[in-house]
């Protein structure tokens, strides 16, 4: 009996903290901000220049095309990654 409240306290407290970081990066992506620039107030200042509206913020974040892939930047700045093996 003890042990199941203990679970489901320890449930209940886990999902708040879940819930809560979720809403707080749907808030960033919503003002076109990442963690970094929110938490070091980046933009306190000035105008950012990223956010474009909330709609135009979460559709550019979900239906947006990715960016390139580490491969790919590597690629592009000449570096050479035949060195690295993948471990399966």
């Amino acid at each position: 009996m003890v042990l199941s409240g203990v679970c489901i306290l320890l449930s209940v407290f886990s999902s708040c903290i879940t819930i809560t970081m979720l809403c707080s990066q749907w808030v960033y992506i919503m003002n076109g901000v990442t963690t970094n620039e929110e938490v070091r107030d980046k933009w306190k200042d000035d105008d950012n220049p990223y956010d474009n509206g909330c709609w135009a913020n979460c559709s550019e974040f979900y239906c947006g095309e990715a960016g390139p892939s580490i491969d790919q930047r590597a690629k592009s700045v000449g570096l050479d990654r035949s060195f690295e093996t993948d471990y399966v």
